[in-house]
C-alpha cells in the first residue's frame, strides 16, 4: 500500500514537472508523423548517399518546421530553470530512440536502424558532459541541439512510424538466443514465477561482450543503462485534452525495451 501511495506521489511529481518544460517529446513526435510538410523525399532514391538524402530534405520548408517543432519542447524559462529539467529530458530522448531504434512490422524480424541507433547510443554521454559544464545555458544549449538532428534522421530514414500495438504484444522476459525458456514447473504453494522473476539483462550482457560489430555493443550498453534507470517509470506522457500518441504508461516501453535487448 506504500508502495504504491509512493508511485502515485512520484506520478503527480512528474506530472507536475512536465506541466512546466514544454509539449511532451512523443506529442511532437506525433506532430511530425502528422506534418504535411514533414513528409519523406519522394521518389525514394534506394542509391542515393545519406549526406544527398540530407541535403534534399533541407527544402519546402522542413528545416523551418522541424525548428518550430522542436521549441515547443521547451518553455520561456531562465537558463537555470531549464537547466534544472534536463534530466526529465533525457528520460524522454532515451524513451524516443529505444522505439525509434526498434521500430519494425508485424510478421518480420526486429532489426535496428543503423542512424537512429547513433541517436540512442550517443544521448548516453549527455548527462556526464552536463556534470563538467558549469554554465547553465551552455548545458541547455547542449540537450537542445539533440533533438533537431535526431528528428532529422527519423525524415532522412523515411519518418519510421512506431507501432504501439506492435510494441505491447513483446514479452516481458524475453531470453536471448540460445538461453531457453524454464525447464522447471513451481510447486504448489512456491513463491514467485521464473516466467515473471527472469532477468534477461544478466545473459545479454555476457553475450554482447562477444558481440562482432561494435555497434551491438554500443546499444546494449544504453539499453541496460535505460533499464536502471527508467525501468520502473509507471507515470504516463499525456497533455492538454488527453489524448496519447502511444498507449499509457510507460511502462508497455519497458516491453519494447527487453524485446530489443535480445537482438
Amino acid at each position: 500500500m506504500d508502495q504504491q501511495k509512493d508511485l502515485s506521489s512520484a506520478s503527480v511529481r512528474d506530472q507536475d514537472a512536465m506541466a512546466s518544460t514544454g509539449e511532451p517529446l512523443l506529442h511532437i513526435l506525433r506532430d511530425v508523423y502528422s506534418s504535411e510538410i514533414l513528409h519523406p523525399v519522394m521518389p525514394y532514391d534506394p542509391d542515393a548517399l545519406v549526406s544527398a538524402r540530407r541535403v534534399a530534405l533541407m527544402k519546402g520548408g522542413r528545416p523551418e518546421e522541424m525548428r518550430r517543432l522542436c521549441a515547443t519542447w521547451w518553455s520561456d524559462k531562465s537558463p537555470k530553470e531549464e537547466a534544472a529539467g534536463l534530466e526529465h529530458k533525457i528520460e524522454e530522448l532515451f524513451w524516443t530512440t529505444t522505439l525509434l531504434s526498434g521500430s519494425g512490422k508485424r510478421g518480420r524480424k526486429p532489426r535496428l536502424d543503423f542512424f537512429l541507433m547513433h541517436a540512442l547510443s550517443a544521448i548516453l554521454f549527455i548527462s556526464p558532459l552536463l556534470k563538467i559544464i558549469s554554465n547553465d545555458a551552455s548545458k541547455v544549449r547542449l540537450v537542445k541541439a539533440f533533438l533537431p538532428v535526431t528528428l532529422m534522421f527519423v525524415l532522412v530514414r523515411g519518418r519510421p512510424r512506431i507501432g504501439s500495438g506492435l510494441a505491447v504484444s513483446f514479452t516481458a522476459t524475453p531470453r536471448p538466443p540460445g538461453v531457453s525458456d524454464p525447464t522447471l514447473t513451481p510447486g504448489q504453494g512456491t513463491i514467485g514465477d521464473p516466467n515473471q522473476s527472469y532477468n534477461p539483462c544478466f545473459q545479454i550482457l555476457l553475450s554482447v561482450i562477444h558481440a562482432p560489430d561494435p555497434h551491438t555493443l554500443k546499444v546494449i550498453r544504453s539499453l541496460y543503462y535505460a533499464a536502471q534507470h527508467y525501468g520502473h517509470r509507471v507515470v504516463s506522457w499525456t497533455r492538454g485534452d488527453g489524448t496519447k500518441p502511444f498507449p499509457g504508461s510507460p511502462r508497455w516501453m519497458a516491453r519494447c525495451l527487453s524485446e530489443l535487448l535480445v537482438l
